[in-house]
């Protein structure tokens, strides 16, 4: 199981006093993307639908106490060097969301606007194996903007909810029985992509993520968005001073002159 993204006692509420890679680094992420000042990539492919609509063997879905996380066994496989530089496996999936009140919850941002929630699905190197943390791309991370703008409910974030409601406290985990492919969560649109070369956004901050941020967001339901930021909370069930979980988004990282690409026109035809 990966552990790093979600340890609560290395994300303090002072996200400021985060050291090593995470006060030094000049490779961080999240970022804010300029759309005016993204650079057209010709060499960048397009994903498919296809590459997640296999289902794993196991998931299990956890409440780590600053998230919803959902590991995956047998995760889908993305083998195609034009759209990433290796072999990667997808390992889990996990949520950052805004607080009730609050004006979003995204991680990345887009012309500096904040989505209500954004989904990361984390993808192991094959080929670096038990050193992804301190090989260089080492892991790939697919971020999903999501939006409450929907009169209907989306049919794969019910699944995610209905789960959900079995780890409503601090960690607590359960076992999905019926397992479903991530393309049940996904926007019907994967054409379009931002691609930068970025770190973690917990500490170690480990600057080895081939960040692939899409444009087109999934798009929830206003109740399941109520639902969601009403449902998971971060402490043990019966503690005192629990709080519910939200604004779990580290704020953005300045891009010291990284670029920030796109795929040709030509693959949205």
């Amino acid at each position: 199981m990966i552990s790093p993204w979600f340890d609560k006692s290395i994300y303090p509420v002072q996200v400021a006093a985060w050291g090593g890679y995470c006060a030094t680094g000049e490779k961080q992420s999240p970022i804010n993307i300029e759309r005016s000042k993204v650079i057209v990539n010709r060499s960048l492919g397009r994903f498919t639908h296809g590459l997640f609509k296999s289902i794993p063997r196991s998931m299990e879905i956890l409440n780590s106490g600053h998230a919803l996380q959902v590991n995956l066994e047998g995760g889908c496989k993305i083998n195609d060097s034009t759209i990433l530089p290796s072999v990667y496996r997808a390992v889990q999936y996990h949520f950052h969301w805004a607080s009730r009140g609050s004006p979003g919850g995204s991680e990345h941002t887009v012309n500096d606007k904040r989505y209500f929630a954004e989904m990361h699905i984390v993808h192991l190197n094959d080929e670096a194996g038990d050193d992804y943390l301190t090989t260089k791309n080492g892991l790939a991370v697919l971020g999903f903007f999501i939006e409450a703008t929907s009169t209907v409910n989306h049919t794969g974030f019910d699944k995610i909810l209905s789960y959900g409601r079995n780890v409503r406290f601090e960690g607590e985990t359960f076992d999905i029985t019926e397992t479903f492919p991530i393309d049940d969560l996904l926007p019907n649109s994967l054409r379009d992509y931002y691609r930068y070369s970025g770190s973690l956004t917990t500490p170690d901050c480990n600057e080895v993520v081939v960040w692939t941020v899409f444009r087109k967001p999934i798009k929830i339901s206003y109740l399941q968005k109520v639902e969601w930021q009403s449902l998971f909370y971060d402490g043990e069930e019966g503690e005192e001073d629990l709080t519910l979980i939200g604004n779990n988004f580290r704020p953005c990282q300045s891009l010291y002159g990284r670029a920030v690409t796109k795929p040709s026109r030509l693959w949205n035809k």
